[in-house]
């Protein structure tokens, strides 16, 4: 996909914690390299699981690129590849092998009934608002104006740690 003056830049979050996930991530990255533009990844991360705690940690990450797909359009293909690189939705927040969320789409604020964006959650969680702020520290949030730097310290220990490694090389 070419870079235009109509491109948006989104970034989104990437997670799981079954065998397999970083096989997924692997793949999911050398997709993203095929169809974006600009794609900038953090590094990998391990934090324990926030909501239904008996489970393995997760594995998580966050991209950006640029596209010319519409927000329902990247919603559509971020299901896709979960789908082709083999997610099997189980019970909500339990174990899954490659979990993406769109937290970001340029600066803009939607509420429908498949997507919300920025994500709802992403500003109490530290395993997507560490490596955001690695990609890209002056990013702001389109409703609040606030650096998601800054949410970063307001968000408890949740015990993330960086890996030193990148989705494409783990």
């Amino acid at each position: 996909m070419k870079s235009s003056t109509d491109s948006v830049r989104f970034f989104c979050s990437v997670g799981g914690n079954l065998p397999g996930t970083l096989d997924a991530f692997r793949l999911l990255h050398a997709r993203l390299e095929d169809i974006f533009h600009d794609l900038v990844c953090s590094m990998l991360y391990v934090a324990r699981p926030q909501d239904e705690i008996n489970q393995p940690d997760f594995f998580n990450w966050v991209f950006s690129a640029t596209t010319m797909l519409s927000p329902n359009g990247l919603h559509e293909f971020c299901l896709k590849m979960e789908h082709e690189l083999g997610r099997v939705k189980s019970y909500p927040k339990g174990p899954r092998l490659i979990d993406i969320d769109i937290l970001l789409y340029g600066d803009f604020v939607i509420q429908s009934c498949a997507l919300t964006i920025p994500h709802p959650r992403m500003k109490q969680r530290a395993f997507v608002l560490v490596p955001l702020s690695e990609i890209a520290p002056d990013i702001h949030d389109p409703q609040t104006k606030k650096m998601f730097t800054d949410y970063v310290c307001e968000v408890e220990d949740q015990g993330i740690y960086p890996t030193g490694f990148y989705p494409y090389n783990a």
